[in-house]
């Protein structure tokens, strides 16, 4: 590690230093926000909440990428509406960035009972490709909605190609008739 490289990750110990003291004072024995993204998430479930606390303060992107990483698991459904509005908050539209950690999140969280909030999101073009694991959800889902929501983003630049591998694996969805079966 370089000298600046050095200098540099002191300086972020030093601002995420209240995030590790509050971490660590909650039972989650760390030295950084990064060393949750590999940990079992059973090991940090209590910490949800104080994590969610940290995503909405002003610390640097690296930082505020770990903490959405971290928060990139299926317990994260709890506190999914500040999930969604530090995702919405955020203007970096690159791929690998603050942003993207907070789709992963997102992802992650996702449940049938968000799905309309899902296919906002997949469809607001904003976002960039910062929407690609949306796709995947909704294709998962054997609802209609969410199928025609797949299909009408065939032709977004940013999603053709997650779009055409749903599609590609996925058979038509039907509409549900009263008194007729599963779709």
């Amino acid at each position: 590690m370089t000298l600046e490289q050095t200098e540099t990750q002191a300086e972020l110990d030093r601002l995420q230093h209240p995030l590790v003291e509050a971490l660590n004072t909650a039972g989650v024995r760390v030295s950084s926000v990064w060393d949750l993204i590999d940990a079992p998430s059973e090991t940090y479930l209590c910490a949800i909440p104080l994590l969610a606390g940290h995503l909405a303060l002003p610390y640097p992107a690296h930082i505020r990428e770990g903490i959405a990483r971290a928060l990139a698991i299926r317990a994260s459904r709890t506190i999914w509406k500040q999930l969604l509005q530090a995702y919405l908050e955020e203007e970096d539209r690159f791929a690998m960035g603050v942003k993207w950690a907070l789709h992963l999140a997102l992802y992650a969280a996702f449940d049938y009972s968000v799905m309309n909030d899902v296919i906002g999101l997949a469809i607001d073009r904003r976002h960039g490709v910062n929407r690609t694991l949306f796709v995947v959800a909704l294709s998962r889902l054997r609802d209609p909605r969410a199928h025609a929501t797949v299909q009408a983003l065939a032709d977004d630049p940013d999603l053709a190609s997650v779009v055409a591998v749903a599609l590609g694996s996925k058979r038509p969805c039907r509409q549900k008739n009263a008194g007729s079966g599963p779709a």
